[in-house]
Formats: structure tokens, C-alpha cells, sequence
């Protein structure tokens, strides 16, 4: 007997959602047609037996293994329809909805709808009748699209696949770290091990913040495990997605779109997405991204997002709610340290660590290095930090057929990551499968379609540390341009021998101080109660630092050794002229500089754990460090310098950081007066004073724009300026020699040119109201259309005159020219004694151009057509723009629009606008390479 062959699969099962009493006829025109329609089974609830499952729970396991739910839609709506529907999109199943006709539709049935409208297109059937055509046809092109575009993995199926690539990250994080197998499988199956994030948090943006080593991935890999678990087991919960940032090539927007298509819909479920690494992709992408994540998060109530990052002191964005992850308690320390070391970690084992290395050990990372140590190694005796990862890295290349070619694909691996900020492709490293297979073998790093990174970051950063350190690379191998290399960069200057790390040193602060002065700042131990040094000021201060160190940093605890005075004034005085060299103009203008224009003699003297130090100012020939004599200590002498007492900072660098400290404070002075403004012979600048000087003369008040006779200003420059202290004016000094020499000369020449009076250099008040000039706000945009305009000839000016050093380092400067586009609208507040007073409020955002453009400004009054009114929509079109005409800054460039409140009585009609705007754009810029203080105007 011929044995039947039978079908190995069911047919495709519909399920019929709509309120039964009301469309119970169109409800049985669908299961006619759909029990017609080959390989389909209808499914209805009025049509099945009956069954011990709760009809909730049954209705609801048939929507999620459908294959099409079909959602007739009539008048009402009622909650089972609704769950039924929502389950249908959190399942990602195939929706095919008609809207059948009705008079009317309620609320509820309304709202439904519109959210569905973000899931599937929805069919208008005008007549019963029509019903089992519109279901035949659109089941059939549904087959055939599944047919040409074979559908993803069921959304189960993908969940599934997601957690165990998670728990896979996770086992490779402990072998990476020589964790043994066994060991690193118990840890990794075991979710109370780094779950420090308890509850899965609501929509909004969340920054995970900790330093190097605090369990920042661990954390949010149990949070990614945890949300993938609450997804499969209720549909509606938000779909989780888990991305390293180093991974990201498209804006956050299409990325979450490209990686939820076919398993959810995330305006209507929800999303989660993980920004694993922010920090490893450099200052302004992660500042990118994170506006990115704002911007998405803001769009979509019912999204959420978190990111990992170490403490940034530069990233502008102060976006999302910060959680913090502390350093472990003693308790958890050493339990995780004898977990992974396999036994038990005795008292006196723990005494005889150092101070770092147990400071070190709160964090989890070090803590399992350690364990990992004593596990391989029970007399373990590591005395910093820096010699676990050595260790550690030593011992992944004992186990390699080839060490040597595995440390230097390693090597070229580490600079090719950070240069480019992304995974690099294997080829780019090796050509060779043999070697390539052994890179990956190292456990070192990871291979992922076609690509390969290091499993932590730690690594990346160290081998590109080694591969300066034993010179198989050089400075000029590396894009020094991103601020990717400031860690690496700062461990090659710490490990090195004596001359290496100082040629790596005088090298950077020679010729790029900038980055110079990042790399210092990750050795600068941290400053409690400290005064203000100053240039100039005749107040003694004292500094106390900690005894904080660096993770990566190999200084012993305690101040460095100090030889004699004049040696310690030559060390000094070396690390000064250094600065000096890659500082060129703007040194003569800040730094000690005598009259033959070299660096000035230093004066210095021992007193106890501290040291005062002074520049001569005379023009005596002295050698160029000498012993500060008693007398000019504490005391104001012309030919020396106030000296301070100044505690040496407990590292090895200490010279370069006081030297850089005097040098800040100088330069603080000379904005704070806005000296560097005008003394850049800006235009602009000058035609501010000018006129500043001029009102403060006359004593005219501010919104008065009655033009002054020149003459008249000259002519008590000449004859009454030089009797009185220097005229002050709106808390800016004009000094006589210093300022007013500049505005005599450009009053001199407009009167030359027989010009007789001088105005506003802006457009001026043009209403009254009462005594009080005010503004109409046509002119008061022309007035900051031209300020801002102003602001930027003035803030080139300066770059170009003083920090040629800095140009392609401060932010502004790198997006110049640029197109300033905003709107300008007046605010109506409360009335205030009867009167209204509208308070201006730009908004405003850069446009890069070309480089061979100019700068414009481009405000309009509110409301403005053609305004952005979508800032992801703004965003995405500025990234792709920047990558076009910009391809060589768009790593250091992020696109931010800003809001600026204007009031009369500052920021537009204070005298000095334009200079205050360009200084404050210039102080931001310098504070994010630590040159400078923070400055209000």
C-alpha cells in the first residue's frame, strides 16, 4: 500500500479581530473568504470550541503565532479589540486593516487608528460587498512580497538570538581578562554579577556614568538581558536594542529604525537602545550622539535610551539623568577577587597591596585582573596598576603560535581602532588568513562580519600606548587631530623610559599644545581648596593636592624628588620655554617674556614642601635661574614678578602643570579685560571701545545713541586723560596705555578722513517710549544680526592673531566659515509696574559652509518659514552636509543649536556685545582643551 505523503507544514493561521456583536456579518465574510483562500486557516473567536485556557489567554496565544491579523473596524472599539491589536504589533505579525462603513467612530476606535497608521496602511471598503475582494487581494500580495522579501526572524526567534549574543559578550569579557573558562562561564550565568541597575527604567535618557574599569558594559549587558527577558515574555514591552558606539555609521534615527524593522513598531511598543562605550568615539561624536539620543527621545515618548561613559569634562551635553557607579564597597571587593582567584584571599595578602592597587581593586575590572593574577600567580606582587595589564597582556601572547606577530598586529590593530573611532576590517590589518586567525585567537579582541575590535577598551588604549613606547609607531602615524589618542598618548608618556617620556612631552606641548594640555591633564592630580594663581596679583596662595592619582599613572604616592633650586628652577623654566614654543605669538603676550623677548630670568626658592617662584621684569642681564632673594618674596618690586608659594603637585610632571597654570591665569587676565580683543586690532572690537570710551566720557547712558564729536574725545585724551586713574566704564577698564592708545589711533584716523562724529557700530534704539530709547523689532534683529556678525570677524581675528597653535582644536574655529541661522521672538512677560516688557529670546543654530565662503548671519523675526521645526530632520541633513564639505574635521565637528535669552540691559545693547559674544565663544572653546578658567561676562 502506497504510504500518503503528507505536508510538512500547517496552513498560514488568520486571526480575525473585531467587536463581534457589531460586524458579525462582515466577521463571517471573512472566514468564507479565508477558508476559499489556499494554505490559510481563519481563526475567530464565535467559531471555536470550548477550551479550559481563559479566553483572554487564548485569544491573545492565537494574535501572537498568527500569521495575519485581520482588524475589522467599525463604529466601536472595545478593550479586547484593543489588546488584540497591540499584541499584534508588539508580536510583529502582519496587519491588514479594514475601516468598514459608519456614520461615526468613537474615541477609543479613533485613537487606535492613528496608532496603527505608524504600523500598516489601512484599506477603506465603502461596501460590505467589497469585503472579500479587498481581503483576497491584499492576502496575495502579501504573498508574494513574503515570497521576494522573505520575512526576518519571528520576533521570539530574534530576542532569543539577541540575549545569547549578550551572554556570549559577556563570557569574552572575563577571558579576555584571563579569567579561566570554567570561572568565566559561572560568572557569566549568573546575573547578580554586575546587575547594578535594578528596575528597567522609564522612557527618557539615562547616562550610566563611572570611570575606566567601574562595570559600565557588565552593567548595561544585564540590563540588555533583563529587558530581552521582559520582552519575550510580554509582547507589548519595549523592543531592546544593544549597540557599542564605536558600531554606530548612521544617525541614531535610521539605526533604530533599520535594527526594529520587522520586530517592532517603536512609536507605537517602544524602544530601548544601549549606547555601550560613548566615550571611546572621541568628545564631539560622543556630544553628537548624544544630542542625537535627545533629539529621538524627545520625539518619541516612548522611547528610552541609555549610554555608558566615562566622566568627560569637555562634552558640552548635559543630557538625560545621570546614575553614577560607585567604587566597590571592601566586602564586594574581596569577594570578587577571590571568586575569580578560586580561593579564598587571605588578610595578609590584602596588606601587602599597595595603596593604588587596592584603590584600584574597587573597581571591577582591576578587581578581576587581580583575581586573575592570583589564580595564575598566588605570590602576586603588583605594585601599580599598570602592571596588571601588562601582565595580562603578556600572558594572552605566551599563549599565541607567534607572539611577536600577534603583538605587532596587535600594535597596528590599537592605532587603525583609534584613528578611525570604529571597528576595523580585517584586511586593514592583515592580509593574511593564517595571521588573521591568530589575532583572533589572542582573546584580545573580536571578529564580527568581517571586523575586528578589542574586547575592552583597556586594551586598545594600552597597545597603542606600547606601540609608541617601543617606537614601532610614531607620532606621525597617528591622527593626533582626535581626542581618541589623549589616553593612549598619556600612558606612552607614563611608561616610557626617562628620555622617551620627555621627548614625547616636548613634542606635544612644542607643537601642539592644545592636545598637549589634555594629555597633562589626565596626570594632574586633583585640587581641593585652591586659590587662584595669578600672573600678575600680589596675593600669596597656596595649592594642596591629593593624592590621587591616574589609573594608568606609575608615580609612587608622595611629592616628586626635588634637586637644588636652580635645578628645580631650570626643570621649570624648560617646561615654560616649551609652552612657549607652541604657544608662538600668543607667548609673548601671556607668558614671562623679558624685553629681548626670550623667556624671563626665574627666580625661586625652597620653603619647606613648597616653592616661590619669580619672573624678573628688569633689564639686568642675570642667568636665567637664580635664588629668589628673601626681599622680593610677599613684596611688590618693579623688577620682579609677585611670588606665590606653590606646593609641588605629586607627580613627575609637576613642572609642565604649574607652568601651564600660570600661563591660564595670564591668559584669563587678558580676556577678562578684553585686552586679547582689542590688542588683535579687530576692526570690530576697536569700533566698540571707540565708542564705549566715548559714552563713558560723556557720561552717556546706555540705550542714548546721540552721536559724539570726535574731536571732543581726543581732545580730552590728549589733555585730561592722562591726570586721572584709569576710566572704568561697564566694568571694563580702558588702561593708557594699554587700550586707549588703540582707540586714539582710530579716532585719529576717522578724523583724518574728516569723519566728525562717532556712533553706535550697531544699528541703534529707534522708538521712545517716555525718556527710555527702545527698540522695534525689526531693529532690534538688524542690531543682532550685525553683533553676531561682529562676534565672528572678531573671534577669527583673535584666532588668527593669538592661537594659530589652537586653530584646528578650537571647536568654532573648525566649523568657520559658517552660516548662523535662527530666529529671533519677543516674549510677553508680566506686566511689571503697568508696563509690558517683551524679553527677546534667538534661537539659533551653525550651518557650515564651503571653505572658501565667508561667514554670514541669517536671523529672522518669529515666526520664520523655513525655520527648523524638526531638530532630528536638522540633524540628520547637518551630519551628512558636514561629511560632504568637511571630511577631514566631521571627527572633531558637532552640529548644536542654541537658545539665548536677549535682554535690553545685556547681552544686545550693553556696550562691547560683539567683543563679550566673540570672548565667551573663545573661552568655551579653550575650556574644552583645559586652557581655560571659566569667565562670565
Amino acid at each position: 500500500m502506497e504510504t500518503k505523503l503528507l505536508r510538512s507544514e500547517t496552513d498560514l493561521l488568520i486571526f480575525i479581530s473585531s467587536v463581534m456583536d457589531e460586524l458579525k456579518c462582515a466577521r463571517q465574510v471573512v472566514m468564507n473568504t479565508c477558508l476559499a483562500f489556499p494554505f490559510t486557516q481563519p481563526w475567530a473567536f464565535e467559531f471555536t470550541p470550548a477550551s479550559s485556557e481563559l479566553p483572554i489567554d487564548g485569544y491573545l496565544r492565537k494574535v501572537k503565532e498568527a500569521d495575519f491579523v485581520i482588524w475589522l473596524i467599525g463604529r466601536k472599539t472595545t478593550q479586547p479589540v484593543v489588546d488584540e491589536i497591540t499584541t499584534c504589533i508588539s508580536a510583529g505579525r502582519r496587519l491588514l486593516a479594514f475601516k468598514l462603513p459608519s456614520e461615526s467612530r468613537c474615541e477609543e476606535t479613533q485613537n487606535l487608528i492613528n496608532e496603527v497608521g505608524d504600523y500598516a496602511k489601512w484599506a477603506e471598503v465603502n461596501n460590505i460587498d467589497n469585503l472579500a475582494e479587498h481581503i483576497q487581494k491584499a492576502l496575495s500580495d502579501e504573498f508574494v512580497n513574503a515570497l521576494r522579501d522573505p520575512a526576518p526572524p519571528a520576533r521570539r526567534d530574534k530576542l532569543q538570538e539577541m540575549k545569547q549574543l549578550s551572554i556570549s559578550r559577556c563570557q569574552r569579557m572575563w577571558t579576555s581578562l584571563g579569567v579561566p573558562d570554567n570561572i568565566a562561564t559561572e560568572l557569566t550565568n549568573d546575573p547578580s554579577v554586575g546587575d547594578i541597575l535594578e528596575e528597567l527604567p522609564g522612557p527618557g535618557v539615562y547616562r550610566i556614568e563611572g570611570d575606566q574599569g567601574s562595570g559600565k558594559t557588565l552593567a548595561v549587558e544585564r540590563l540588555f538581558q533583563k529587558a530581552v527577558t521582559c520582552a519575550l515574555n510580554v509582547s507589548s514591552q519595549p523592543f531592546p536594542i544593544f549597540v557599542n558606539a564605536r558600531s554606530l555609521s548612521e544617525p541614531i534615527a535610521d539605526y533604530i529604525d533599520q535594527k526594529s524593522q520587522g520586530y517592532s513598531c517603536p512609536s507605537v511598543q517602544g524602544i530601548l537602545i544601549i549606547i555601550d562605550g560613548l566615550d571611546e568615539i572621541g568628545v564631539y561624536r560622543a556630544d553628537s550622539v548624544l544630542e542625537q539620543v535627545a533629539i529621538y527621545t524627545y520625539a518619541n515618548p516612548k522611547a528610552t535610551a541609555v549610554v555608558t561613559i566615562r566622566p568627560l569634562p569637555r562634552l558640552k551635553s548635559d543630557i538625560g539623568e545621570r546614575i553614577l557607579i560607585p567604587p566597590m564597597d571592601d566586602k564586594r571587593c574581596i569577594d570578587l577577587v577571590s571568586r575569580i582567584a578560586d580561593r579564598e584571599l587571605k588578610s595578609h595578602e590584602r596588606h601587602a597591596w599597595s595603596v593604588s592597587i587596592w584603590e584600584a581593586a574597587k573597581r571591577p575590572l582591576f578587581a578581576v585582573m587581580i583575581g586573575s593574577e592570583l589564580y595564575e600567580n598566588p605570590d602576586f606582587n603588583v605594585p601599580q596598576p599598570v602592571h596588571l595589564v601588562k601582565s595580562l597582556a603578556e600572558r594572552a601572547l605566551q599563549k599565541a603560535e607567534n607572539p611577536e606577530i600577534v603583538d605587532t598586529l596587535l600594535q597596528q590593530l590599537a592605532v587603525k581602532a583609534i584613528n578611525s573611532g570604529k571597528r576595523v576590517h580585517l584586511r586593514d590589518v592583515c592580509l593574511i588568513r593564517a595571521r588573521q586567525k591568530t589575532l583572533i585567537d589572542s582573546r584580545l579582541v573580536n571578529e564580527e562580519d568581517g571586523t575586528v575590535d578589542f574586547t575592552l577598551s583597556i586594551f586598545r588604549e594600552w597597545y597603542a600606548a606600547i606601540g609608541l613606547v617601543e617606537q614601532t609607531i610614531s607620532l606621525d602615524d597617528i591622527q593626533l587631530a582626535t581626542d581618541r589618542w589623549i589616553i593612549p598618548l598619556s600612558i606612552a608618556c607614563d611608561l616610557g623610559d626617562e628620555a622617551l617620556e620627555h621627548s614625547l612631552m616636548v613634542r606635544l606641548a612644542s607643537s601642539d599644545p592644545g592636545l598637549a594640555s589634555l594629555v597633562l591633564k589626565e596626570f594632574a592630580p586633583i585640587i581641593v581648596n585652591t586659590a587662584q594663581i595669578t600672573a600678575q596679583g600680589p596675593d600669596p596662595i597656596s595649592l594642596r593636592f591629593t593624592n590621587l592619582q591616574h589609573s594608568w599613572s606609575t608615580d609612587e604616592i608622595g611629592a616628586p624628588f626635588l634637586g637644588t633650586s636652580v635645578d628645580t628652577g631650570e626643570e621649570i623654566r624648560q617646561a615654560m620655554e616649551t609652552w612657549g614654543q607652541g604657544l608662538g605669538r600668543l607667548y609673548s603676550f601671556i607668558g614671562p617674556v623679558g624685553p629681548n623677548g626670550n623667556t624671563a630670568t626665574l627666580g625661586i626658592k625652597f620653603n619647606g614642601s613648597s616653592i616661590y617662584m619669580s619672573w624678573y621684569k628688569g633689564t639686568r642681564n642675570l642667568p636665567a635661574v637664580v635664588d629668589l632673594p628673601d626681599e622680593y618674596i610677599n613684596t611688590d618690586n618693579l623688577d620682579w614678578s609677585p611670588s606665590f608659594p606653590i606646593r609641588v603637585p605629586h607627580t613627575k610632571w609637576w613642572p609642565w602643570i604649574i607652568t601651564k597654570d600660570y600661563l591660564i591665569s595670564s591668559l584669563a587676565d587678558k580676556i577678562k579685560s578684553k585686552q586679547l580683543a582689542l590688542e588683535s586690532k579687530s576692526i570690530d572690537a576697536v569700533r566698540e571701545f571707540s565708542w564705549a570710551f566715548a559714552r563713558a566720557v560723556k557720561r552717556q547712558g546706555d540705550l542714548d545713541p546721540t552721536p559724539i564729536n570726535i574731536h571732543e574725545i581726543l581732545r580730552y585724551i590728549e589733555e585730561e586723560a592722562i591726570k586721572y586713574e584709569p576710566l572704568q566704564f561697564e566694568s571694563t577698564d580702558f588702561y593708557l596705555n594699554e587700550h586707549i592708545r588703540i582707540i586714539q589711533d582710530y579716532l585719529s584716523e576717522l578724523a583724518k578722513n574728516e569723519e566728525n562724529i562717532i556712533t553706535d557700530p550697531w544699528p541703534s534704539a529707534d522708538q521712545r517710549r517716555g525718556r527710555r530709547e527702545i527698540y522695534s523689532p525689526q531693529r532690534l534683529l538688524e542690531r543682532t544680526n550685525a553683533i553676531y556678525a561682529g562676534a565672528l570677524r572678531i573671534y577669527k581675528k583673535m584666532v588668527d592673531q593669538w592661537f594659530k597653535a589652537f586653530d584646528t582644536r578650537l571647536h568654532l574655529n573648525r566649523y568657520l566659515p559658517v552660516r548662523l541661522e535662527g530666529q529671533l521672538e519677543l516674549l510677553e512677560l508680566p506686566l511689571q509696574h503697568g508696563v509690558n516688557n517683551p524679553v527677546p529670546r534667538l534661537i539659533w543654530y551653525p550651518r557650515a559652509l564651503p571653505i572658501h565662503e565667508e561667514s554670514t548671519v541669517e536671523f529672522g523675526l518669529c515666526p520664520q518659514e523655513g525655520f527648523i521645526d524638526d531638530p532630528q530632520s536638522y540633524w540628520n541633513d547637518e551630519e551628512n552636509r558636514l561629511k560632504q564639505i568637511r571630511p577631514d574635521r566631521i571627527d572633531n565637528l558637532s552640529p548644536k543649536y542654541s537658545i539665548k535669552l536677549l535682554q535690553y540691559s545685556n547681552s544686545i545693547s550693553e556696550p562691547l556685545s560683539a567683543t563679550k559674544l566673540a570672548l565667551d565663544w573663545l573661552s568655551s572653546d579653550l575650556r574644552e582643551l583645559d586652557w581655560g578658567e571659566k569667565i562670565v561676562f
